[in-house]
């Protein structure tokens, strides 16, 4: 697990292995998934959540999720410490990397150019060993599929 904080968001990256036994169907399911790993988050990072959150939850097939853990107006002064609540939103998308050196097997990876960089995204599953040395070696893109994917295919 990867954990990026800005000012406004939190965001969690969780491999695919990490995700697996989760039913993204069942909305209670979720909830409780969450509610206790932002509780065991609080424990291990020393992160503050408590309140109302927005949660996009960002999938990929390869990967696995990218969470957004936003919190939402701060006027939710009546949770208790320790207490969560969330609004989930489930988006089913392709994960792409923006690298530099695109010498890659064109077999496993589609490639794009969008605004003079060069994007990639996975066709197949590869190994772990390849996944980490891809995440090293480039920008993990998990929002902006759609506006990328319409440049130009190489």
């Amino acid at each position: 697990m990867k954990i990026e904080q800005t000012n406004d968001k939190i965001i969690l990256y969780l491999k695919r292995e990490q995700i697996n036994d989760i039913n993204f169907k069942d909305i209670d399911e979720l909830e409780d998934y969450f509610k206790n790993l932002f509780l065991k988050l609080k424990r291990t990072v020393d992160l503050d959540i408590n309140g109302f959150y927005l949660l996009n939850i960002y999938l990929d097939d390869y990967y696995g999720a990218a969470l957004e853990i936003i919190k939402e107006d701060d006027s939710y002064t009546f949770y208790l410490d320790g207490q969560i609540d969330m609004r989930i939103n489930i988006i089913k998308t392709d994960f792409l990397y923006e690298v530099d050196n695109y010498n890659i097997d064109k077999s496993k990876f589609d490639i794009y150019l969008y605004e003079n960089k060069v994007y990639i995204k996975l066709k197949e599953q590869i190994k772990q060993k390849e996944m980490f040395t891809l995440l090293e070696n480039s920008k993990f893109i998990y929002d902006s599929e759609n506006i990328i994917i319409k440049g130009k295919k190489l």
